[in-house]
């Protein structure tokens, strides 16, 4: 789940700073040039998260996204960032914590914790419903599953030992 982080701090930044009062963003809005990377970032490790859930559906692995742990790393995130960016900016940290965006801000963030859970949480339902239809998706509980993947696909990876000794030394007997 801590894949879902940067996609939904970037989410709930952006939501935050619309549903702000007007003025409260003001303060800090020179200090977002790096949200868009951090969409795009964000974005694909989300992509990620989902597949790995639909991933651990399709495999019956037990998968609970919890809103409290992913609201309590959101809220860390957007706090401290949203403190950097307003005391770069040359405010005062008491006026950093009165600051509209912050608390709008931890409000939306929580909000996007429980969107982000559903999102997963759907996520590993569908892999569940189609392993249902599917050939089941094998356990890759060893560190080697590509080794093991390689081996189902026909590529010989085969140690020296499991060889028959050379097609000339056969004739020779």
């Amino acid at each position: 789940m801590p894949l879902a982080v940067p996609f939904g701090f970037a989410v709930g930044h952006a939501v935050a700073y619309l549903v702000a009062p007007p003025g409260a963003h003001d303060t800090a809005a020179g200090g977002h040039g790096y949200l868009g990377s951090v969409t795009v970032v964000g974005s694909v490790l989300m992509l990620v998260a989902m597949g790995g859930a639909l991933l651990a559906g399709a495999r019956h692995d037990d998968y609970r996204p919890r809103w409290r742990a992913l609201a309590a790393q959101l809220c860390v995130a957007y706090a401290v960032i949203e403190m950097v960016e307003h005391l770069a900016a040359g405010h005062e940290l008491a006026e950093v914590l009165r600051a509209p965006s912050l608390w709008v801000g931890l409000l939306v963030q929580l909000a996007v914790a429980a969107g982000l859970v559903a999102l997963l949480r759907a996520a590993h339902r569908v892999g569940t419903s189609l392993a249902r239809v599917a050939a089941p998706v094998p356990r890759r509980s060893s560190p080697l599953w590509v080794f093991e993947l390689a081996l189902v696909a026909g590529v010989p990876l085969t140690s020296i030992r499991r060889r028959g000794p050379p097609i000339a030394s056969r004739s020779a007997h």
